[in-house]
């Protein structure tokens, strides 16, 4: 089979797709607060969390975005973004669980 053929199971899709990434990151945010962009790709796993981050936001979450520094292994500063969960899912669920 080609590699562009829909039927090969090398492209089929992942269990690991944008909404699992998503899910992953809001449960991490709920449970830890504030966390370095930095920190949250290697807790949840997600190659491009300013991307999936900016889907969230664009999906409704609540998610502020801060400009911080932190300590690099050397002892120097270098800028980061962090986020943080500064509320519930403006929609909440659609089975009556407000916090999403």
């Amino acid at each position: 089979m080609s590699p562009q053929h829909p039927a090969d199971p090398a492209r089929a899709p992942t269990v690991d797709d944008i909404h699992a990434q998503h899910a992953r990151i809001v449960a991490h945010l709920k449970a830890n607060g504030c966390t370095s962009c930095a920190d949250l790709a290697a807790a949840c796993d997600v190659p491009s969390v300013t991307r999936r981050v900016c889907d969230l936001i664009a999906a409704g979450w609540p998610i502020a975005r801060m400009r911080g520094r932190v300590r690099t292994k050397r002892g120097a500063w270098r800028r980061a973004t962090f986020y943080e969960l500064t509320g519930a899912h403006a929609q909440g669920d659609l089975f009556g669980n407000p916090d999403r």
